[in-house]
């Protein structure tokens, strides 16, 4: 790119890089964490199988296939309209 001065550092050498970094990693251990925590609570505490516990991994994410899902519908929805 023209008039941008590139250095060794990379990244390191932008002044938010490093909390950025240092969120986006804690972030991800959390999540981890908490998905490992409730597979445990739900064979420990309800004493449920591996069925189970796929239901409840996949419960999890049933709230970002519905958001997708809506917003598919609402763009497609006109032009589906306007053919049918």
């Amino acid at each position: 790119m023209a008039g941008v001065a590139r250095t060794a550092d990379g990244l390191r050498s932008c002044p938010g890089f490093g909390p950025f970094w240092a969120a986006a990693t804690v972030s991800s251990f959390g999540t981890y964490v908490t998905t490992l925590a409730v597979q445990v609570l739900v064979v420990l505490t309800l004493g449920g199988g591996a069925a189970e516990v796929g239901l409840v991994s996949a419960g999890r994410r049933l709230p970002y296939l519905l958001s997708v899902c809506s917003q598919a519908c609402s763009s497609i929805g006109p032009v589906v309209g306007r053919y049918w």
